[in-house]
Formats: structure tokens, C-alpha cells, sequence
């Protein structure tokens, strides 16, 4: 990505966690957007190749911005249905060898 094309405050050298990433490329597609003409819009392709989010995901925040983006890691209470703790102890059960 070119220098003049990074959003404020983005570091190449920094490992940005998901929701950080769309929310850069969300900003950079606003910022995109006001330099344009009209009835043009930014290439959201690009910008999915650039931060590494899903095109879908950023055109949905596009589209909707009053929606919060959802991770996997972001589950609802209802639907979890054990505490993390447990959830780690029946993987490293479950990754044990069994022993006849």
C-alpha cells in the first residue's frame, strides 16, 4: 500500500488483531471515498487484499454501519454453552493419544 494511502495511525510492522483490520479499512474506504467523484466508489477488493479482511465483511460495514461487527470469538452467552476454561480442558482431553 502506498505511503499516502494509509489511514492515520496504521503500522505495517504491527500485528493488528481482526476487528482492528476492518475497522482500518473501513476508515480507509470513507477516506477513499471523499477523494473520488461522484457516483465512484473505492475498490473494496483491494482494500480486502490490503488489511486482510474479507471483502463481505467491509462492505457490510459499509452498507450498515450501525451493526457491530461479530468474530467467532465474540459469542452471545446464550450460546456458549461452556466457560472457556472448561472448553480447554475437554481439547487437551480430547487431544490426549488414547492408550489400549
Amino acid at each position: 500500500m502506498p505511503e499516502t494511502n494509509k489511514p492515520l495511525g496504521f503500522d505495517p510492522d504491527r500485528d493488528y488483531n481482526p476487528k482492528e483490520r476492518l475497522k482500518l479499512a473501513v476508515a480507509m474506504y470513507f477516506a477513499e471515498q471523499k477523494d473520488l467523484e461522484p457516483g465512484k466508489k473505492p475498490n473494496i477488493a483491494k482494500l480486502s487484499r490490503d488489511f486482510n479482511v474479507p471483502a463481505s465483511s467491509i462492505r457490510n460495514h459499509v452498507l450498515h454501519p450501525e451493526r457491530e461487527p461479530k468474530f467467532s470469538g465474540e459469542l452471545m452467552p446464550a450460546q456458549q454453552n461452556l466457560f472457556p476454561a472448561e472448553e480447554r480442558a475437554l481439547l487437551d482431553r480430547l487431544s490426549r493419544p488414547t492408550v489400549k
